[in-house]
């Protein structure tokens, strides 16, 4: 995993960019705005947006946005650009839910798109530790902790949470980070696509 950090003298840009598997997360700070949007049950939202953009082979070039408003927020596809058709299911859906868990921290559930190629479709399930590394090529613990999530666990050992999600992984991380999320989405949702259908 590799994070760096750009920043300009003259204009104070700040564009952080994640080696993510096979691909590179570009999270661009300083063009963060307010914008109206709808959560994942249809309420409209206001929120802040950090717009970012995923880069991987095969001429992968997928556009993201983190939206946080006051009490959680998403991270969503907004345009797979050129990229394959392959990832045209992003745009309809397999978001990634963010909510306030309290205490300054943010949470979400790290789910994986099990993607099936030769329908062109997928749905984001339940995900074990072991299937994580496995589509990271890496430890994903180690990815996520690296760009600043505070801890990955299941939601009972994290959260204390004891229903019937308590066995689901989660990520929590400092409220209104934009940068892990969209690591979050990154490796859940863009690299299944990448390992199952442009491999």
């Amino acid at each position: 995993m590799t994070r760096e950090v750009f920043m300009s003298v003259a204009v104070p840009v700040r564009t952080e960019r994640i080696g993510i598997g096979r691909v590179v997360l570009l999270v661009a700070h300083h063009a963060q705005r307010q914008v109206d949007v709808e959560d994942m049950l249809g309420e409209p939202r206001h929120a802040v947006e950090t717009p970012a953009v995923v880069a991987g082979p095969r001429e992968t070039l997928l556009e993201l946005a983190h939206h946080r408003w006051d009490d959680g927020g998403q991270v969503v596809c907004r345009s797979r650009t050129d990229s394959a058709p392959a990832f045209d299911r992003l745009l309809h859906g397999a978001r990634l839910g963010v909510r306030d868990v309290g205490g300054g921290t943010d949470a979400c559930e790290v789910g994986l798109l099990h993607w099936e190629p030769g329908r062109g479709w997928g749905n984001v399930r339940k995900a074990t530790r072991e299937q994580l590394d496995d589509v990271l090529g890496d430890d994903a613990a180690d990815l996520l902790i690296g760009v600043g999530a505070l801890d990955l666990g299941t939601k009972e050992e994290v959260l204390f949470d004891d229903g019937r999600r308590r066995n689901y992984l989660v990520a929590t991380f400092p409220a209104g980070d934009a940068v892990v999320p969209l690591a979050v989405y990154t490796l859940t949702r863009v690299l299944p696509i990448i390992e199952r259908s442009l491999a």
